[in-house]
């Protein structure tokens, strides 16, 4: 049930969101503080590309092909950090006043044999931060609403405490760009020894290079379509740069990743080509981006004859998003972002929209 005793308060799109159908403010009411939920007042928010395809139209990236106009309004946001204002009756980790964040997952159903081997972001009931029904509250009629808001409950198994040696102002990226990128790179082993390719110089891939350098790969290429990123890419880590557009490029890594971690591609782009890239007989290229897209022009012959591996990786397990954290203090990793007051966060959408971020832009609730 609603708790009609608070409201929270937001930027929501009631619309397809355009520059003529901003983002408006919008009030509403939670569900009902159960046990083991946490209330966070929210002072930051990152703003991430699903944030955009949730609430443009089908026809201009948005994932769904309804009109917003026909669903319930949505705030977005799922990078979020903020202080713990009150518990329920069972919560036990945390406590008024902590300085906590919450990604992209914020419930799932506990019992499943993903839930019960730290794989929770495949639950088949899981409930994400925003725009997903409640599948244990069937009379709450209003989705999930997010972080661009003064606040957010969620259960406490997604409230992750944030390390003391971060910022809170930077750090909310992390919680799901930093794992996009952190947990294909430990699945498969991105480490000394290794040569690790990340696809996309971007608010993922910026994090994916990053990480590797810190994981002691022995060489992380950026893989990029131009050379327009090349010197941002050495800045963050990278020790080598692939220009996807010039063959001769493509041909001098050809067959040398064992691994690549895909953040961007477009309708057209060639994966037996992006393949290519890694090694024969078991390199590894790790689709992370979700674009409303077909992957086109991915042959089966290509797989065989290569016994490469295509697969895909989704965020990360409250276990491993803590894991994260601590790494992310110990090497003092944080992703670069530009920080933007809450009250223009349709400018800011605006300008992610444009491809002008570079390469996180984070919501000021206070400023």
């Amino acid at each position: 049930m609603a708790d009609t005793s608070v409201q929270f308060n937001g930027w929501a799109a009631k619309k397809n969101w355009s520059p003529e159908d901003p983002l408006e403010k919008w009030s509403y009411n939670p569900p009902k503080l159960g046990p083991n939920d946490v209330t966070i007042a929210i002072d930051y928010c990152g703003i991430c590309g699903s944030d955009l395809h949730t609430i443009l139209p089908g026809e201009k990236g948005g994932w769904s092909p309804k009109p917003r106009s026909e669903m319930d309004p949505v705030i977005v946001g799922h990078e979020i950090v903020g202080k713990v204002v009150e518990v329920g009756s069972q919560v036990k980790d945390h406590k008024v006043g902590d300085i906590v964040g919450v990604g992209a997952q914020a419930r799932s159903c506990m019992d499943c044999e993903f839930c019960t081997t730290e794989r929770k972001p495949l639950c088949p009931k899981t409930v994400s931060t925003y725009n997903a029904k409640y599948h244990h509250l069937p009379d709450y009629k209003l989705s999930s609403q997010g972080g661009y808001a003064d606040k957010i409950r969620v259960h406490e198994h997604w409230v992750l405490p944030i390390p003391k040696s971060l910022d809170p102002k930077v750090v909310g990226p992390l919680m799901c760009a930093g794992i996009t990128l952190y947990a294909p790179l430990k699945r498969h082993g991105a480490g000394p020894g290794k040569t690790v390719g990340v696809m996309g110089v971007g608010g993922l891939g910026h994090m994916g290079i990053k990480w590797a350098k810190a994981m002691g790969c022995e060489r992380v290429v950026a893989v990029s379509h131009s050379d327009k990123k090349k010197d941002a890419a050495t800045k963050l880590g990278a020790t080598d740069y692939c220009n996807f557009s010039d063959e001769k490029d493509v041909a001098q890594w050809s067959a040398k990743l064992d691994l690549l971690v895909v953040t961007s591609f477009s309708n057209d782009t060639n994966w037996d080509a992006v393949m290519g890239l890694t090694k024969m007989d078991g390199g590894v290229t790790c689709v992370v981006a979700a674009p409303n897209e077909a992957m086109k022009h991915v042959y089966a012959f290509s797989l065989l004859t290569s016994q490469r591996v295509l697969t895909g990786s989704l965020i990360g397990d409250p276990t491993l998003i803590k894991e994260m954290l601590e790494f992310a203090a110990k090497h003092n990793i944080t992703p670069d972002v530009e920080i933007v007051p809450m009250s223009q966060a349709n400018d800011a959408v605006l300008k992610q929209h444009e491809g002008k971020a570079r390469f996180r832009y984070v919501l000021d609730a206070h400023a």
